[in-house]
C-alpha cells in the first residue's frame, strides 16, 4: 500500500458513506486525515440509531452484493465476517384493495397478475436490449449510459412496456428502493437495477448498517459535532472556517456533504460547484416502532396501483436477522412515500405518528401491538434525484475533473446509494492525493 502522503494534511468535512471513504483512503497513503461533522456520530445519513435496546437504521437497511466499492472497503476494515444476508421475500404489494406478489424474477414477472399479455411480451423484448447494454447499465458508473438518459423512468417503460407495468411493478420498486418518483427519475437509473439484480444478495452489518460507518470513525480522527462555515484555497492549501470562528489550516480539504451545502461552502473555482448547486433530493420521513411482540407479517411490505401511494414501504427490523430487534420482541420501519414526505417534512411529530400509524395500520390490515418506543426521522436532503439529463451533465464534469486542494464527493456525484457515496468519496481522495504529489 502507497504512504506518499505522510507528513500532509487533509480536512473532510462530512462524516457521511462519502467522507468517510475518503478519509479511509488518504489516512492509508499515509496523510493526517481529520474529519469534521456537525453531528456528533459518524454516519450522516445513514447512521443506526439506539432506542433502548433496538436498533433502527435512520437512511439506507442494506446494501447489494453488486455494491464493488463498499464491499473492498468492509474486506480492507476486516469487517466482511459481519455481513448477514438478508432473506429476500416475496414483497406484497395492494393493487385496487387486493394484494399480489412483486414479481422479482424473469420466471414471476411472466406469470404474475399485475401485467396484460401484451406487456409481458414487451419485458421479453426489453430483455434482449438489456443484454445489449448490459456492460454499461452498471451501478459503479452509471454514467456510462448517459446516451440513454433522454427520458423519464415513467415515459421510457409506459412507452416501450406499458401503463401497467409503471403502476404496478416501476412505481413500488423505485419509489422503495430508491424513493425517487418514476415522473422525476431517469430511466438509466431503473434499467441499471434491472441489469444488476440478476443473482444479487441484500447485505447488512450485524447490529445495522450504521455500525459500518461507526466503525470507520473510530478508525479516522471523527470530530463532532463542528459545523463548518467555509472552505476556501489558501496560499499553502486550504482555510477551514468552523461556524464558532475557529478556523483550520490544512494542505487539501474533501467537502462531503449534500450538494447545496457544498456548494455554499465552497468557491467558485471548485469545477463541481455548480453540479452541487444544481443537486436535487427526495425527502425522508419515517416512523420507527419499538413492538412489544414480533410483527405477524412475514414479509415487508409496499403498496402500488394508481394515484401516489402514501408509503414508500414498511419494514419488518426482526426479518433482517441482524440482531437490531431484542429476542420475542418486533420494529417496524414506517416510510413515507415521497410525496407525503415532502408534506410530512415540516409538520409535527404528532402529525407524522398519527398520519404514518394510520397508514401502516391501513395497509397491514390489522392494529399494530403496544409500543415500547418509538421515533421519527427527518431527512430534507434524503437521496439525490438522478432525474433527466443529470447523467449527462455528471458525464461532462467527469471529463473537466483535474487534481485539486479542494474536492467534492457525495452520492449526487455517482449513484443514488451507499455505493455511489463510497466510489465519489474515494475518487475526490484520489484528485486530492495527485494534487498533494503535484505540490
Amino acid at each position: 500500500m502507497k504512504t506518499d502522503l505522510e507528513g500532509r494534511d487533509v480536512v473532510v468535512v462530512g462524516a457521511g458513506p462519502a467522507g468517510l471513504a475518503a478519509a479511509l483512503a488518504l489516512r492509508d497513503r499515509g496523510a493526517t486525515v481529520v474529519v469534521l461533522d456537525r453531528e456528533a456520530r459518524a454516519g450522516g445519513r445513514s447512521r443506526t440509531e439506539p432506542i433502548g435496546e433496538w436498533r433502527f437504521d435512520s437512511g439506507a437497511e442494506f446494501l447489494a452484493s453488486f455494491y464493488e466499492r463498499t464491499l473492498a472497503l468492509i474486506r480492507r476494515l476486516d469487517l466482511d465476517r459481519e455481513l448477514v444476508t438478508m432473506p429476500v421475500a416475496a414483497t406484497v404489494v395492494l393493487r385496487d384493495g387486493a394484494r399480489a406478489v412483486l414479481p422479482a424474477t424473469p420466471f414471476e414477472l411472466m406469470r404474475t397478475p399485475l401485467l396484460s399479455r401484451r406487456s409481458k411480451r414487451r419485458l421479453v423484448l426489453l430483455g434482449l436490449d438489456l443484454l445489449r447494454w448490459r456492460r454499461v447499465l452498471r451501478w459503479r458508473a452509471l454514467e456510462r449510459a448517459a446516451f440513454l438518459d433522454e427520458h423519464s423512468a415513467a415515459q421510457w417503460f409506459e412507452k416501450r412496456i406499458g401503463r401497467d407495468y409503471v403502476e404496478n411493478v416501476l412505481r413500488p420498486t423505485l419509489e422503495s428502493l430508491v424513493l425517487s418518483p418514476v415522473e422525476e427519475t431517469s430511466c438509466v437509473v431503473p434499467l441499471a437495477q434491472a441489469n444488476e439484480a440478476r443473482g444479487a444478495r441484500l447485505l447488512c452489518p450485524v447490529g445495522g448498517l450504521g455500525e459500518l460507518w461507526a466503525e470507520v470513525g473510530r478508525r479516522v480522527q471523527f470530530r463532532g459535532p463542528h459545523a463548518v462555515a467555509e472552505v476556501r484555497s489558501a496560499k499553502e492549501g486550504v482555510r477551514v472556517r468552523l461556524e464558532s470562528g475557529v478556523a483550520i489550516q490544512a494542505h487539501a480539504a474533501v467537502v462531503a456533504v449534500p450538494g447545496p451545502t457544498a456548494a455554499r461552502l465552497v468557491d467558485d473555482a471548485v469545477p463541481e460547484k455548480g453540479v452541487a448547486a444544481a443537486a436535487r433530493y427526495s425527502p425522508v420521513v419515517k416512523l420507527h416502532l419499538c413492538l412489544d411482540e414480533p410483527v405477524p407479517e412475514a414479509r415487508p411490505l409496499c403498496p402500488a396501483g394508481p394515484g401516489r401511494n402514501a408509503l414508500a414501504g414498511i419494514g419488518i427490523l426482526e426479518a433482517k436477522k441482524t440482531g437490531q430487534v431484542p429476542e420475542g420482541r418486533g420494529g417496524l420501519n414506517v416510510c413515507a412515500s415521497p410525496a407525503l414526505a415532502a408534506h410530512l417534512l415540516d409538520e409535527t411529530d404528532e402529525v407524522v405518528r398519527t398520519r404514518l400509524w394510520g397508514e401502516a395500520e391501513a395497509l397491514l390490515g390489522w392494529r399494530l401491538p403496544p409500543v415500547s418506543g418509538e421515533a421519527i426521522v427527518r431527512m430534507r436532503e434524503g437521496v439525490p434525484l438522478f432525474h433527466v439529463g443529470w447523467l449527462k451533465r455528471l458525464e461532462e464534469l467527469r471529463w473537466r475533473l483535474r487534481p485539486s486542494s479542494i474536492a467534492l464527493a457525495g452520492d449526487y456525484l455517482a449513484s443514488p446509494s451507499i455505493e455511489g457515496a463510497v466510489r465519489s468519496g474515494e475518487e475526490a481522495a484520489e484528485r486530492v492525493a495527485n494534487w498533494l504529489l503535484g505540490h
